[in-house]
């Protein structure tokens, strides 16, 4: 069932009651968040990374999102997380417990601590980085010890990052998940169509629509 498109997954379902046992088993194998965040958090803290999920409003996007949504293989190299910016120190927290380690970026406090204090400048959150306007406030890679190739971006929102993941560039990448629920903001043009729209901005005047 992997070679048909959502919408013919959702076709196939009503055909029967036998097409829809095996399309809700498919789709319990194809949908297997567990198997992709164990790259990035061991399967014995998935359900304390879900909880934190819940309790700060951190969101899952990316590169991520858009593998999980697609239903294709998790070939991400880091795993992009928005949360507000007062709760990106629990976050923070968590990801040290797991083995993770604060890289800074250049201009960037040594210590998370001291940075997550100052926003981060306006030049290092450009339309380049696929951000429009000031929604994002901070930009933080954290590495783990044990393998520096595995790499966790966190994003800090001024309010919601719903805010920030608003703000992207195209619709392709306007995929989030959250404690409970993944959503595709654009799923017939991503993932039907195959293909994203790219939007104007007032940063960014030479964007376009289409």
């Amino acid at each position: 069932m992997s070679c048909l498109s959502t919408l013919e997954l959702f076709d196939f379902e009503l055909v029967c009651k036998d097409s829809r046992e095996r399309v809700l088993s498919y789709r319990r194998r194809a949908y297997n968040l567990e198997l992709g965040l164990t790259k990035f958090v061991p399967s014995s803290h998935i359900t304390a990374f879900r909880n934190l999920q819940n309790a700060t409003g951190l969101v899952i996007s990316g590169s991520f999102a858009l593998q999980f949504l697609e239903r294709s293989h998790f070939t991400a190299s880091d795993l992009d997380l928005y949360v507000d910016h007062f709760n990106a120190i629990f976050v923070a927290d968590f990801l040290a417990s797991l083995g993770y380690v604060y890289r800074p970026r250049t201009l960037q406090q040594p210590h998370f601590e001291k940075d997550i204090l100052e926003y981060t400048p306006k030049m290092d959150r450009t339309a380049s980085e696929g951000y429009t306007d000031t929604a994002l406030t901070g930009a933080y890679d954290f590495v783990l010890t044990a393998d520096s190739t595995t790499i966790i971006q966190l994003m800090t929102a001024a309010t919601n990052p719903v805010d920030v993941i608003l703000s992207f560039h195209s619709s392709i990448v306007m995929n989030i998940i959250t404690h409970s629920y993944a959503h595709a903001l654009y799923p017939m043009e991503t993932f039907q169509r195959r293909r994203a729209l790219f939007f104007k901005t007032e940063t960014d005047p030479k964007s376009f629509s289409g």
